[in-house]
Order: structure tokens, then C-alpha cells, then sequence
């Protein structure tokens, strides 16, 4: 009897098992599907022209900017920068960059042909220091209207950039403003209209064609920026040069295409703004530092005679400059409005 019961207790206990076993399955939690990745981040791809050498300040600050944004952008905005002529030969620059042939370009203003290129580039007396115009063009509205006035050009204006100034150099010497009579002056713009003004002669002689003019007397000097002039050994035909620079900063900027700007998410366009006012710091003082180092080495080594222009003529210079100012303010709204802005700002430093 007993064994009879043992049987029936053991043959339910393995019924009872072969049921639960299924139902153990049916309820068991299923696994989880496997997270579907999330879509990799466009990457934007821009091609930089610059129109200068990979020696140039400017090219350099450049390469360093890209280098930022494709690090703050973890290599989502990859731009590649290029020297002079390697995507483009610089007076092609303008529409190249209009359609999107190159998404980026630091560019002078009068290259774009549009009528504040002059005013822009150069405002000779108007400033001393590079920090001042900086201040007015990002902090007191000047870029802002350099924006709406490249935007017909499918332009996005990302902001100015300083270097100083250039410094009148010559093939006989000059001592004071008195000096300029029957000079005969290469130049271009607002600083043509300037030694014009001031008695010189002026004529425009291409660059490439400049040392020779000038070894030859067909011009007996140019305003050259200091790197420049040491680039191109203007030193050798030149061996006399007038400080402070005739212009204490010259002026130019980056631009990229507009349907590439609009292209860009927003967090890359605050990337690429930042990057674009650092550049311009880093352009600055890339400069600053090398034009000492320059003159020393024109002084001391390529025996340039330096001469230095007195307070009296530093103020007709600057009273020169301020009459051509009004006179490009009247080539239409953007020129006015810049030149409003420049002219009321150096009266408020003191120097008009």
C-alpha cells in the first residue's frame, strides 16, 4: 500500500513539472531588440582659399582656425585650407566663393568690387591701433553692415580681421609731407586718392610689376606692409621708409558662400563665428609681432634709412583722409553708414 502511494505521489510531482515547464517558457520576459544606432552627423566638407603663401601671417592664423573648428566641431565641419592659386587664382576668388565653387575665403573688400571695398580695406589717419577698429566693426555694429551689404553677393560676412598698417617706402628719401611734391607714388583706392591730395604723383603699376618699376624709376615708392616688403625684397630698390605707417591698420575679411552658411546646423554656425573672431586675434598679433622684427631687420641688415613723420603731419593726414571719407559716403547707404560709424568713433578717441 504504501509503495502504491509513494508511486502515485511521485508520478504527480512529475506531471506537475512537465505542465510548468512550458508555462514557465511562455512567461519568460522576451530580450529586448538591440537599440537601433543613432544616424551618423553630416559632415560638412569646405575648401578655404586664401590669396597668400604658407608663410604669410594671415595663411597661418587660417590653418590654425580650421584646425579649431574641426576640433570643437569633432571633425563634423572639416575645412581645408588652400594657398594662393590652388583652388583658384585670387582675382577669381569673388565668384568662386558666389557659387559655391570654395565655401570659405579671406578676401580684401575691394576685390568683391562692391562700393564700400575702399573704406574698408583702409582708412588712412583714422585709427592707431589695431584693437580700435576691431572694436567698432564687431562690437559697435561695422560688421553688421558689412553683412547686409555683401549679402546681395549670396555672401555670409563672418567678420573682419585687422593686420597693421603699411609704411610708405621709397628710392630716394622723403623726411616730411613737403617731400612728396613730384613723388611719383604706385598706389590704389582711398590711399591713391590720399597721396594725391597730398601732393604726389600717383600711378598704378601691378604688383608683380612693382619691383622693377621701382628699380628702374618708373615709381619712386609704394605703402608696403612690412612681411610684404620682406617677402618681395622691396628692401633692395627702397631704402627709405616713413613711420608710423601712413596707415596704422588695414582691413579685410572672411566671407563663405550663403547657401553653405544656411547649409550649417546651428551649433556649427556658433563654432565657425567664434572660430572667425579668434582668427582674427590670431591674425593681429601673428602680425604685430613680426612687423618690429621686419623693421629691425631693414634697419640692420638691408640698410634702410628710416625717417619718422612729425604731429603736424600726422594731423593733415588725417585731416586728408577725413574729406576723402566724405566723399565715398556719398556711393550709396552701406558706405555711408560705415563711414558715419568710422568717423564718429575716431572723433570719440581723440584723433579728429
Amino acid at each position: 500500500m504504501k509503495r502504491k502511494n509513494l508511486l502515485k505521489l511521485v508520478g504527480a510531482i512529475v506531471l506537475a513539472a512537465v505542465i510548468a515547464i512550458p508555462l514557465t517558457v511562455g512567461c519568460a520576459t522576451p530580450e529586448a531588440p538591440a537599440p537601433t544606432p543613432a544616424p551618423a552627423a553630416e559632415v560638412f566638407k569646405w575648401k578655404y582659399q586664401t590669396e597668400l603663401p604658407p608663410t604669410n601671417p594671415t595663411y597661418l592664423a587660417a590653418a590654425l582656425l580650421a584646425d579649431r573648428v574641426r576640433a570643437q566641431s569633432d571633425g563634423q565641419l572639416d575645412i581645408t585650407v588652400y594657398a594662393v592659386g590652388e583652388v583658384v587664382q585670387t582675382a577669381s576668388i569673388p565668384e568662386a566663393l558666389e557659387q559655391g565653387v570654395i565655401q570659405m575665403a579671406h578676401h580684401s573688400m575691394p576685390f568683391l568690387g562692391v562700393p564700400f571695398g575702399g573704406v574698408h580695406y583702409t582708412q588712412p589717419g583714422l585709427f592707431t591701433r589695431e584693437n580700435q577698429l576691431l572694436h567698432v566693426m564687431w562690437h559697435m555694429g561695422g560688421d553688421d553692415i558689412i553683412r547686409e551689404g555683401l549679402k546681395p553677393l549670396n555672401l555670409y560676412y563672418l567678420g573682419s580681421s585687422t593686420i597693421t598698417g603699411s609704411a610708405l617706402l621709397t628710392t630716394r628719401a622723403v623726411k616730411n609731407l613737403a617731400g612728396l611734391k613730384g613723388l611719383k607714388i604706385r598706389e590704389f583706392g582711398l590711399k591713391a586718392a590720399l597721396f594725391d591730395k597730398l601732393g604726389a604723383t600717383v600711378t598704378m603699376v601691378p604688383f608683380a610689376e612693382l619691383y622693377m618699376a621701382l628699380q628702374t624709376g618708373v615709381v619712386d615708392g609704394y605703402c608696403g606692409f612690412h612681411e610684404d616688403t620682406k617677402t618681395h625684397k622691396m628692401y633692395e630698390p627702397c631704402k627709405f621708409m616713413m613711420l608710423p605707417e601712413i596707415e596704422a591698420t588695414a582691413e579685410a575679411g572672411m566671407s563663405c558662400n550663403l547657401d553653405a552658411w544656411n547649409a550649417l546646423p546651428d551649433h556649427l554656425k556658433a563654432i565657425l563665428l567664434g572660430a572667425a573672431n579668434r582668427y582674427a586675434f590670431d591674425r593681429a598679433t601673428l602680425w604685430e609681432y613680426t612687423d618690429p622684427v621686419n623693421i629691425t631687420f631693414f634697419q640692420e641688415e638691408c640698410g634702410v634709412q628710416i625717417d619718422y613723420w612729425s604731429d603736424e603731419d600726422v594731423a593733415k593726414i588725417r585731416a586728408a583722409s577725413m574729406e576723402i571719407m566724405e566723399e565715398e559716403a556719398t556711393k550709396g547707404p552701406i558706405v555711408a553708414k560705415l563711414v558715419k560709424l568710422y568717423l564718429d568713433s575716431s572723433k570719440e578717441l581723440g584723433l579728429l
